[in-house]
């Protein structure tokens, strides 16, 4: 399930930046991961003039004083799909930059990151327009691309950014509870597990938190008071009659107490 990594929204936007390549190439925003895989940014963009080039999102790792003047650092860690120029208006809207396949990485939690919104090509029609907000509550900052320097400023972009949990395996042998009901489940592992006999063999069943119920009926009482009796006599036999219960029960992938009980529940 896709969820939000963070975001600043555009509601609260105040001005923008510019891109146009031949000085500005590009505008970055600095955010911290949360352990989920990339999965797409959207940016608050506009353009100026008809558009030559695509627009593209990096994202790399984080130098610099986080939120004061953080900024990139090293080669792009993932590139987003290129958004083509027809697809932004001449006004502000939301445009959507997806990740895919290796591009689809796992921000780590806490760990600051950079993205990078920049234009691919060199052209008077490159003229794009980034929605910023200032002064800004989130802890992250913005900055600028001039030729291959980058300067920070106080101020942030319009962003969102959207990632996705890795599958959450429950290995075998996993019984009992994880989690509480209501408790924030993100990895949607939360629940009852059972260990339950299958054709494959056992395998771990989840089921939602639930609350038995206890009647406490008559015949209720009565098999647990049976169950009672069958475990009281199978702490009285000897050690010798034991293990002829253990070695019969092997043949039947049983324990000797389960085979006990079950003649026990026969006789009586």
């Amino acid at each position: 399930m896709i969820g939000l990594i963070a975001q600043n929204s555009e509601i609260f936007k105040t001005g923008d930046d510019i891109i146009n390549f031949s000085l500005i190439k590009g505008v970055y925003q600095t955010f911290k991961g949360n352990g989920m895989r990339l999965d797409s940014i959207k940016l608050y963009l506009e353009r100026y003039g008809t558009g030559t080039h695509d627009l593209i999102v990096k994202i790399y790792a984080h130098t610099g004083t986080y939120g004061i003047s953080g900024k990139p650092t090293g080669l792009p860690l993932a590139e987003s799909e290129p958004v083509a120029p027809s697809t932004l208006l001449t006004s502000f809207s939301l445009i959507t930059f997806n990740f895919l396949n290796e591009n689809r990485i796992k921000l780590i939690r806490d760990t600051p990151f950079v993205l990078l919104v920049s234009v691919g090509g060199v052209g008077t029609a490159n003229v794009y327009h980034v929605g910023l907000v200032s002064p800004s509550n989130i802890e992250g900052n913005e900055g600028i691309q001039i030729h291959s320097n980058f300067y920070t400023a106080n101020k942030d972009l319009c962003f969102y950014i959207y990632g996705e949990y890795d599958p959450f395996f429950i290995g075998f042998g996993v019984s009992g509870n994880i989690g509480k009901p209501g408790q924030r489940d993100l990895l949607y592992a939360n629940g009852i597990y059972q260990m339950r006999m299958t054709r494959k063999g056992k395998i771990p069943i989840k089921m939602k938190f639930y609350v038995p119920t206890n009647p406490r009926t008559t015949l209720q009482q009565e098999n647990r008071q049976k169950f009672a009796d069958a475990m009281t006599a199978w702490g009285a036999l000897t050690s010798g009659e034991k293990l002829v219960y253990i070695k019969r029960a092997k043949t039947r992938q049983m324990k000797g107490w389960g085979l006990f009980i079950r003649e026990y529940y026969q006789a009586n």
